[in-house]
């Protein structure tokens, strides 16, 4: 979603390709308004299930996954955010506002080493800048 907004050049994505050019991270306040503006404005998330080759599989991922019936708010998933306790306070800010509430968290545990090992492996092929993993691709 991140490099989504940043290609569209959106006015949140001008923001954060400026911050990432200078090698910093995009802040939690604009991560947020990205989610935001998702829930917001992307077809997929107001209409209903989201096919695996339209899933925003970037920085992290919303996925339209059901429609709560009382509020006809549609629900999602967001994997790989909050990762911290201030973006999951900003997050609840966002959906309070909206009216909307986080109902269900699924946490994945795993081993240390195994995590390491995923995260050291990474590579990206400088002629193509396709990435890669070492010891899985």
């Amino acid at each position: 979603m991140l490099r989504e907004q940043v290609i569209k050049k959106t006015a949140l994505g001008l923001q954060a390709k400026k911050i990432m050019d200078s090698g910093g991270l995009v802040s939690d306040d604009i991560m947020v308004g990205m989610i935001k503006d998702q829930l917001e404005n992307n077809n997929d998330c107001k209409q209903g299930y989201v096919p695996p080759d339209r899933v925003f599989a970037l920085e992290f991922r919303l996925v339209r996954v059901g429609m709560n019936s009382l509020t006809a708010c549609f629900s999602f998933i967001l994997d790989g955010f909050p990762r911290t306790v201030p973006q999951a306070e900003k997050l609840d800010a966002m959906l309070e506002d909206r009216k909307e509430k986080l109902d269900h968290v699924v946490e994945l545990q795993i081993q240390d080493q195994l995590l390491i090992s995923r995260i050291t492996g990474r590579l990206i092929h400088p002629a193509s800048g396709r990435t890669y993993h070492r010891e899985f691709s």
